[in-house]
């Protein structure tokens, strides 16, 4: 269950981040060849900046879940303890793959991760101290329907990790979530899309130190009442040591300014 509430977590996240998307988006014009920078201290930017706040966090947590293959599939700890847990090796392809599905009668989710490793580009059925690479993909999805709403949520990371026997970590790669929903006859829809870009982390850290992360968010709302509005923002998160620096833009208008890390 605890995979399960995490998951509705995060939508409940992502469904406001769509809302907050098209509500600061639709009276955009993309046309501008040349973006105008924005205020700082616009409304609807504060709004934003919590949003933002919260992707640079769901970061830094699948980092984490990624970095929890390290050392073998035997270290990864499942999220969820569903009946049909699974694990294999694929001889052929040299991937590892976990997967858990289960049903909850209105409430359905699943699971499919795949790691695989390597030294010196020669595959590794176990990891050793030798190992220098492993390639990790992460999937997991989530679906309702009931009598009130229903929604679809899908989530996936294609990483390449390097140095996984040094101190420090470079990860690269793609990733990104997915949502549609339907409440009282309002129909949402929310994408976030990201490449990895050799983002740095200290196995000893919480957080990346270097590297950067390049993201598009685009969501829409419909109802019949108010019709049709969509918007699209991009946005890119430069890591260093204290901080890291914080790029968005609406196609018309862009915004930047430096978040610290939390001391924890």
């Amino acid at each position: 269950m605890k995979f399960l509430k995490n998951m509705l977590f995060i939508m409940a996240v992502l469904m406001l981040s769509s809302i907050l998307i098209v509500g600061c988006s639709e009276d955009s014009d993309n046309s501008t060849g040349q973006l105008t920078q924005g205020d700082l201290n616009d409304d609807e930017l504060q709004t934003v900046e919590d949003d933002v706040t919260a992707q640079v966090e769901q970061i830094v947590i699948d980092l984490a879940r990624g970095m929890s293959f390290i050392g073998g599939i035997g270290g990864q700890p499942h999220l969820a303890k569903a009946t049909n847990d699974t694990s294999y090796y694929d001889s052929d392809s040299g991937w590892w793959v976990i997967y858990a599905e289960e049903d909850y009668g209105s409430y359905y989710y699943y699971y499919a991760d795949s790691v695989r490793y390597s030294m010196d580009g020669a595959i590794q059925q176990y990891w050793d101290d030798g190992t220098d690479m492993m390639e990790l993909k992460l999937y997991y999805g989530l679906s309702a329907d009931t009598t009130s709403f229903n929604y679809e949520f899908e989530f996936y990371n294609d990483w390449v990790y390097t140095g996984v026997n040094s101190d420090t970590i470079e990860t690269n790669g793609s990733g990104g979530y997915f949502i549609t929903t339907n409440y009282n006859g309002e129909d949402y829809g929310y994408s976030y899309t990201a490449d990895y870009d050799s983002v740095k982390i200290d196995v000893d850290d919480e957080y990346p130190h270097a590297g950067t992360v390049s993201a598009t968010m685009s969501g829409y709302f419909y109802s019949e009442g108010e019709g049709y509005v969509e918007g699209t923002w991009t946005m890119e998160f430069t890591f260093y040591e204290e901080y890291y620096h914080v790029y968005i833009s609406d196609g018309t208008y862009y915004w930047e300014w430096d978040e610290y890390w939390e001391e924890g």
